[in-house]
């Protein structure tokens, strides 16, 4: 809840920066939430795995950061629905809530993939 709460002020935090025009301030609130984004998914699986004792939910949440990271770095244009570190866990959120954590990582990691995908889809058009 706690990991919730400081992205939703960071969030407001930057886009209030934006809005006074400090641009500095909000990319560094941005990169903000890029890291507790990831920070959150990877301790999320990280737990997950450990609590269950296997590897499924440590490996999901790898995939899934891995993915977003891969997507985000390839210059294509990114529709609305493409993955980003901030959006991973509002997406697990539900899941973890209800105690299903490995089903939301592997929702996650399905996201991601499909985002990577859609980036090198639209790379190779182009080319």
């Amino acid at each position: 809840m706690l990991l919730f709460l400081s992205m939703v002020i960071l969030s407001a935090g930057s886009l209030l920066g934006w809005l006074r025009g400090e641009d500095d301030h909000a990319a560094w609130q941005e990169r903000g939430l890029e890291i507790l984004g990831v920070a959150g998914v990877l301790g999320i699986g990280l737990v997950q795995s450990l609590i269950v004792q296997t590897g499924t939910a440590g490996v999901l949440a790898v995939v899934g950061v891995a993915a977003t990271i891969l997507a985000r770095r390839l210059p294509a244009v990114r529709p609305p629905w493409a993955a980003s570190p901030a959006t991973a866990p509002v997406l697990l959120a539900p899941f973890a809530l209800a105690g299903t954590s490995t089903v939301g990582l592997a929702l996650v990691a399905l996201h991601a993939g499909a985002t990577l995908v859609h980036a090198i889809e639209i790379l190779r058009r182009e080319a």
